[in-house]
């Protein structure tokens, strides 16, 4: 029987050496590539539970709260001997930052606003909707903005909240 010096043919090493390589090469890829959606699409579905849970606590709680917003963020506040006092009972209804470089913008769908004075300073300037405990309120659009996109979330009078792109680009 004659022995072969020189077989032709991958060993299992170097095919396991091979598979570790495409392997790491991957895994450099996915980790490198950009997130699907940016800070502003976190930003807004995180609003979107918030207020889910605002009105929900309106309602169980039986009184009267509201959603204060700016340009840098949001509180949700209860009606309290005639003051609107930040809720502190409820962690989903505590003050929020936005994150860096996110932008909120809050349009307000009511009649009664159309008269309402620009403010001073546009950019903290602050906007309230009210949430009664019967599970009435005033529909809304909140727009939430980064480098580059931009999503809507919004609030109709039935309290259905819905979260999607905006139309328009960012500029």
């Amino acid at each position: 029987m004659r022995r072969r010096t020189s077989e032709r043919g991958v060993t299992l090493i170097e095919l396991l050496v091979a598979l570790a390589i495409v392997g790491l090469a991957a895994s450099v890829a996915v980790m490198s590539a950009p997130p699907p959606h940016g800070p502003a699409r976190a930003e807004a579905d995180r609003f979107a539970a918030h207020l889910a849970a605002a009105t929900d606590e309106a309602i169980v709680s039986e009184r009267t709260l509201s959603l204060e917003a700016s340009a840098h963020g949001y509180v949700f506040a209860a009606y309290v001997g005639g003051v609107w006092r930040p809720v502190s009972d409820n962690a989903a209804l505590k003050a929020h930052s936005l994150s860096k470089g996110v932008a909120m913008s809050l349009n307000i769908a009511d009649p009664a606003l159309a008269n309402e004075k620009p403010a001073a300073d546009p950019e903290n300037a602050s906007r309230r909707v009210v949430f009664d405990p019967i599970g009435l309120g005033v529909a809304f659009t909140a727009e939430f903005a980064d480098r580059r996109e931009r999503w809507d979330v919004s609030f109709d009078d039935n309290g259905d909240i819905k979260v999607k792109k905006h139309a328009s680009p960012v500029s």
